[in-house]
């Protein structure tokens, strides 16, 4: 898939999807993540956006601002490929119309 037909469908998905109002405070603070133990989730995570030179999602909901972790616990790269497995993985977690979409 060219990366104009991606943009113009993940536009789409941002535009469709509701927004999830949570009073979950989700919030990263990677310094500290990094000092945890090899192979827990918070170092897993951490690592996983320095390698892929990623920041912690701030915005968005709930949903959103874990999409990294999910794919540190799934497994899944960054790819495009893997993204859209992972776009398949929440439409069976979560109703996101999105989700339905890129799938």
């Amino acid at each position: 898939m060219a990366d104009g037909q991606l943009e113009v469908i993940l536009k789409m998905a941002q535009t469709i999807n509701p927004q999830i109002e949570s009073d979950r405070h989700f919030e990263i603070d990677l310094e500290k993540w990094r000092q945890l133990p090899a192979g827990t989730l918070g170092c897993e995570v951490a690592r996983f956006l320095d390698e892929q030179g990623f920041e912690p999602i701030a915005s968005g909901d709930w949903i959103q601002r874990n999409h990294d972790v999910w794919d540190v616990l799934t497994g899944l790269s960054a790819s495009t490929e893997d993204e859209f497995i992972l776009q398949a993985f929440t439409r069976v977690q979560v109703f996101r119309p999105s989700c339905a979409i890129l799938v």
